[in-house]
């Protein structure tokens, strides 16, 4: 009985409450997958971030708030320009396939994005650079006294804003990518709809 009483004490000093969430899991052979809060430790697992030949992408697709979160991480001494500012959707309802495309918008990232995992801890470039030009990188150590050294790379943010249904599965079609003046096929990401218990932290 003192156990079970012991349970609402833990959540509620460590400020953290169970829930269970639906979301979208964005899948690519090589991701690791992130939660989206209390520095990469609360919320869902719901942003891929993987290596890209000799860079870093991350996708997070956003259901409650209908929106694509794509970001692209530039480690130091490269640069990246995408090839068109549109992304296409494939998604399927009703066994009906629909391909639509979305327009990327440069978008703000907070700093340090407190909430998020340590990749995305890196200063803001909005509004130095074209986000549609070539875009420059750079390479962030933060050192700690425990523990493991955390290394991230400058991150330019996009935002699409999309009017899709409930779906269940779908793929999203990045645009053609240039790194270090050689093109390459953007990925193609499957989505699919989960869900999962988590913890959500209240203080983060």
């Amino acid at each position: 009985m003192k156990n079970i009483l012991l349970i609402p004490l833990i959540f509620i000093f460590t400020s953290c409450v169970p829930m269970i969430q639906s979301y979208y899991k964005v899948e690519h052979r090589n991701a690791k997958y992130l939660h989206d809060g209390c520095y990469g430790h609360g919320g869902v697992p719901s942003i891929a971030y993987f290596e890209f030949n000799g860079i870093y992408l991350s996708a997070e697709l956003n259901k409650l708030l209908s929106t694509l979160e794509l970001g692209i991480h530039i480690p130091e001494n490269n640069t990246v320009q995408l090839m068109n500012n549109t992304i296409n959707i494939k998604s399927y309802v009703n066994d009906n396939e629909q391909i639509l495309s979305f327009p990327l918008v440069p978008s703000h990232h907070e700093y340090p994005y407190a909430s998020m995992p340590y990749e995305f801890h890196s200063e803001d470039p909005f509004g130095q650079l074209n986000y549609f030009g070539k875009l420059t990188g750079g390479t962030k150590i933060r050192k700690f006294i425990f523990g493991s050294n955390k290394t991230s790379y400058i991150w330019y943010k996009y935002i699409i804003n999309l009017d899709l249904p409930d779906i269940e599965n779908g793929i999203i079609e990045f645009p053609k990518i240039k790194i270090n003046g050689k093109i390459f096929d953007g990925p193609n990401l499957k989505f699919q709809k989960q869900i999962q218990a988590s913890i959500e932290g209240l203080n983060c």
